[in-house]
């Protein structure tokens, strides 16, 4: 989905690697953490935390799709509104330049 986002990104907002980096989180974020597993010795279900991996192929595709599109749309509407956060000074440079374009 970077390809999908990227794409997108040339429309709307010029900052591809800010956005491509936040959609990356997003699919993070919203991938289940809490995945069942089936012990045949134990012969019971168990949850196991972590991130399941099922949903980066096709499965997540859909889902995918829906986020890099709030992404960059969410993006777009900071960029031209003007929305930034200011970080306190005592932050490095580049940790206070990706919160702002």
């Amino acid at each position: 989905m970077g390809k999908l986002t990227a794409f997108l990104d040339k429309y709307f907002v010029p900052y591809a690697a800010k956005v491509g980096n936040q959609r990356h989180l997003q699919s993070i974020i919203v991938s289940p953490y809490n995945i069942p597993v089936f012990i045949k010795g134990l012969d019971k279900t168990i949850n196991v935390t972590g991130i399941n991996l099922n949903y980066v192929g096709a499965k997540g595709m859909f889902v995918s799709i829906i986020m890099a599109i709030i992404t960059v749309e969410v993006m777009g509407f900071f960029v031209r509104k003007g929305i930034v956060i200011k970080m306190p000074e005592v932050y490095h440079l580049p940790l206070q330049s990706l919160f702002q374009h």
